[in-house]
């Protein structure tokens, strides 16, 4: 161990937020403080969510002090982060973190389809 390295890592489950990665062409149409739509993986209930961070491409450093590393895959895309509230107020689901989902960002196709067995 030298001086200066980490000893310890804290999580703090009441400021869970969504990282994911995006093609250069979604990220291009997103802005901050845009609503967004997310599923866990596994899960029918879609939360909603804002558009906290635009990190583009590469966002490496962004990760080093977080929970969960990207994947090569992911720093190879553009990075979004979404804070979805409903993620931490459900304490039957315990702490999300590592959890993984799908996020929408503008109106798919067949949403009036969908509405009708919600």
């Amino acid at each position: 161990m030298q001086r200066g390295d980490p000893i310890l890592r804290l999580v703090n489950c009441d400021a869970t937020f969504v990282s994911l990665s995006v093609t250069e062409r979604i990220f291009n149409s997103l802005q901050i403080g845009e609503t967004a739509s997310f599923r866990l993986t596994g899960r029918e209930k879609v939360m909603e969510g804002t558009v906290a961070r635009l990190a583009g491409a590469g966002a490496a450093t962004i990760y080093q002090n977080l929970a969960v590393a990207p994947s090569e895959k992911h720093l190879e895309r553009y990075d979004v982060a979404l804070l979805v509230p409903e993620l931490t107020a459900d304490r039957e689901r315990g702490c999300s973190i590592g959890r993984t989902g799908r996020a929408f960002f503008d109106e798919r196709p067949l949403n009036w389809f969908r509405a009708l067995f919600n």
